[in-house]
Parts: C-alpha cells; sequence; structure tokens
C-alpha cells in the first residue's frame, strides 16, 4: 500500500510537473506572438487584443524545416506572418543568386505578403534545421480589415529590406533608405536634409551594396577613399588575425574609416562580414563635391568643426602608443567596448563614438600616482583599457579596477563624497573622458 502511495504521488508531483513546463511553453508562444505583432505596421494595438492573441494561439501552425529546404518562393501566395523559433533562414534573390538577408531565432518573415495582399517579394530557404511558427493571414486580416499603417515602401525603408521586386520603386526606396541611415550617424551630424539629398543624388547608382556572409568590406592598408556605412547585419573588426569587436547593426548603422577620411591615413583593420550585410559606401569625392555646392549656404559648418575635431588628435596618432595598437585605438573599437560597460551601456554607439572623439588614452607607469581631479579644468571619468588600477578612498578599503574586458573599469570622480588616491598596480591605458564633455554629448541623446 506504501508503495502504492508513493507511486500516486509521485505520478502527481510529474502531472504537475507537466502542467507547468506546458504552462511556461504557452507563455513562450503568446509572448513570441505579441512581440511579432507589436512589430508590424498594423493600425490599432491587436497585440494587446486578447482575443485575437487567443485565435492565432489556437490556429498558429508549426512547422519543422529541414535545412536546405524551401520555405516559400518569391511570387508565391504567401499563407501568414512566420516567426523561427529555432535555427537559421535565409532570405534569397530570383534563381538563388543572392543572399539578401540572414534570419535567427525571434525574427520573422512573411509580413509583407500577409499584410499588403501581394505575392512573395523574395524566396526564403531553412539554412539549418529550423523550427518555426505560422500565423495565418486570414486571421490577421480578420481584425485588420486589410488596414495598414504605412506604405509597402516606407515599410522597406523602416525594415531596410532590399527591395526584389516591381512592388517597390527600387531608386526611391534607396534614397530614403540612406537618407534616414545617414542622419542617425555622427559622421553627418549636424547636416541638413537638403546637404544629404544632394550627397545622395551626386553617388554611384548603387547606393547600398549587398557584401556576402565572411567576405571583406574594407581591408589593411586599403587607399582613404570610402567611408563604410553598416546598416544591416553582423560585421567584425580584425587586426591581422586577431578579432578586436563585433557588431550587430540591424538596430542602430555604424560608420567606419572616418579617421582614413578626415586625416588621408590608410585602413589599418579588416572590417568582415560576418553575415550578409547592406553597407553604403560613400567616396571621399562626392562629400568634397557636396560641400563645394553647399559651401555658400554654410550648411556644411558641422563637419568643419569636426574636422578640427580630428585635427586636435593627430599628437595622439603620431604618438608610440598609437603606432603599437593603431586598431585597437580606433572611435569605431572604442566605442564599442564603452558599449559594453554599465555606466555607458544605455548609450547609442553614435553618442558614444563622439565621447570618444573628445576624450584623451594615456599611458602610465607601474606605481605611478594621479589625481583625475587635477589633469584637466574638468574633472575626468576614467576607463582602464589596459592594466590595472587601485583605488584607495581616505576611510574604508582599497579596491582595484581591471580593463573592460575583465570586469568593473569605470572610475567617475563624482561618485565620491571624499577624496582618494589612484596607484598603476600594472602598466596601464586609461580613456580619459571630460566630464563636462560626457555630460553635454549624452545629454543631447536624452
Amino acid at each position: 500500500m506504501k508503495m502504492g502511495s508513493g507511486d500516486s504521488k509521485q505520478d502527481k508531483g510529474s502531472s504537475e510537473n507537466d502542467s507547468s513546463t506546458n504552462l511556461k511553453k504557452e507563455f513562450v508562444l503568446v509572448d513570441a506572438i505579441i512581440n511579432c505583432l507589436s512589430q508590424q505596421p498594423l493600425k490599432g494595438a491587436i497585440d494587446e487584443d486578447e482575443n485575437v492573441i487567443e485565435e492565432l494561439v489556437t490556429t498558429l501552425r508549426k512547422m519543422k524545416v529541414k535545412a536546405s529546404r524551401d520555405i516559400f518562393l518569391k511570387r508565391s501566395d504567401g499563407l501568414g506572418i512566420y516567426i523561427i523559433k529555432k535555427g537559421l533562414v535565409e532570405v534569397v534573390s530570383e534563381h538563388d543568386e543572392v543572399t539578401i538577408a540572414t534570419l535567427s531565432q525571434g525574427q520573422f518573415f512573411g509580413e509583407v505578403s500577409a499584410l499588403y495582399n501581394v505575392p512573395c517579394t523574395a524566396s526564403v530557404r531553412a539554412l539549418t534545421d529550423c523550427e518555426l511558427i505560422l500565423l495565418k493571414k486570414e486571421v490577421i486580416r480578420k481584425y485588420t480589415q486589410g488596414y495598414v499603417s504605412m506604405e509597402l515602401l516606407d515599410w522597406f525603408v523602416r525594415q531596410k529590406y532590399l527591395p526584389t521586386s516591381s512592388d517597390v520603386d527600387r531608386p526611391k526606396m534607396l534614397r530614403r533608405l540612406c537618407l534616414k541611415t545617414m542622419r542617425s550617424v555622427s559622421v553627418f551630424e549636424g547636416w541638413s536634409d537638403i546637404a544629404l539629398k544632394t550627397l545622395i543624388l551626386t553617388m554611384e547608382k548603387d547606393l547600398v551594396v549587398l557584401y556576402p556572409q565572411k567576405s571583406t568590406i574594407m581591408d589593411q592598408g586599403d587607399p582613404p577613399v570610402l567611408l563604410y556605412i553598416v546598416l544591416r547585419g553582423r560585421v567584425r573588426v580584425k587586426r591581422d588575425d586577431v578579432i578586436l569587436v563585433e557588431f550587430n547593426t540591424d538596430y542602430e548603422p555604424v560608420a567606419f574609416n572616418e579617421k582614413g577620411l578626415r586625416l588621408g591615413h590608410k585602413s589599418c583593420y579588416r572590417l568582415q562580414a560576418i553575415t550578409c550585410c547592406e553597407v553604403i559606401p560613400i567616396r571621399l569625392r562626392h562629400i568634397a563635391e557636396t560641400m563645394d555646392m553647399e559651401r555658400r549656404q554654410r550648411a556644411l559648418e558641422p563637419w568643419q568643426n569636426r574636422q578640427k575635431m580630428w585635427e586636435r588628435r593627430a599628437d595622439f596618432l603620431q604618438s608610440d602608443l598609437y603606432r603599437l595598437l593603431p586598431a585597437e585605438f580606433q572611435l569605431e573599437v572604442l566605442a564599442k567596448v564603452l558599449k559594453r560597460t554599465e555606466v555607458f551601456g544605455g548609450c547609442s554607439l553614435a553618442v558614444l563614438y563622439d565621447l570618444v572623439l573628445v576624450s584623451n588614452v594615456n599611458k602610465y607607469e607601474r606605481r605611478a600616482r594621479v589625481d583625475f581631479n587635477q589633469v584637466s579644468d574638468s574633472p575626468v571619468i576614467v576607463m582602464v583599457l589596459d592594466g590595472r588600477v587601485k583605488i584607495k578612498p581616505e576611510s574604508g578599503k582599497s579596491y582595484t579596477l581591471r580593463s573592460s574586458t575583465e570586469g568593473q573599469a569605470i572610475l567617475d570622480p563624482l561618485d565620491w563624497d571624499e577624496s582618494y588616491t589612484v596607484t598603476m598596480v600594472t602598466k596601464c591605458v586609461l580613456l580619459e573622458i571630460p566630464r563636462n564633455k560626457a555630460m553635454e554629448i549624452t545629454c543631447r541623446e536624452d
């Protein structure tokens, strides 16, 4: 009897565990649907409508697709919106000529056909074994009545889709995509829309270039003739065979090689595509032509002011420290390093790029002592790029700051209510950010 009673309790416990697991899976499924719907160009908050969610959950289709299998083909009738639960898919052009994009867990596709009532604008194929969730278009249209909140061309711009069908005006869409992207990078901060449109019209016909997975966008030693703005895809910065940093530009574009254009320096690192990437290559001569056309209107003063900031960095760029590790001290790399910290993690890369531009990099010998409240007219925020420093307050125990890859790395003097001493435990390389400039630049983003 006791054995039987024990089995009964065990069965009951097992049943409760199964119910809990199923409930968690249900929550995950609902969250995936809500997240997907919240990103669609729909009129009305149907992602908050319980009736919509319930019907989508009860009518959805779960799919498993083997690697290399087509999910749908270009010009076919779409069945609905697909959410990737597991695996990778690739969006390919007609006849499988070019991979346009690689999508992963949590991302969606098929919404163009489902919401805009057009044939599929590209083919989609499983890159790995995949698990997908299909939200049927009939259910979505039932609640939206076919209404969307933006035109198809504007949706392509927002999603950074490359036009592959006649449903979208390709030249017009690419011009708008370039304008939106250039507005968001610090290189063109302060430029008027007229100036940016002038620049876009002076550029080559292929405004956006697609770089395949693992291809080299810019190589070490390349001449300083191009600025690269990566607006979609993942890239890595490498020096020789060493990976310095990686960027995911799907949510924020990143500009590379501004130093080359400003100061005429050859590239000191390799920019490599991890996934297929969309890139806007802008030639120096096109920028110069635009400046000549706009000079009378004084529309490009911000560009010239920024040029002066770069010229003030010339001394550091000629230092032995920079010559030793030129790639590591590129603004793109240092901005990404700042992004990893708790203090600056919420800032955009564009803001951090500007912050690094007004900062200094200094090297200190072992056992050197520094009062960072006295190194400049304004207190500085200190980041340890390499080495270890010891902080000793007047009262309390001392502690150590290490380089950013090892842990805490930021020292802000205004966080302290008492004086302290800073001693270099090892040889150190520090990024010193003027606190007043940090406040000024980060406030612009707010």
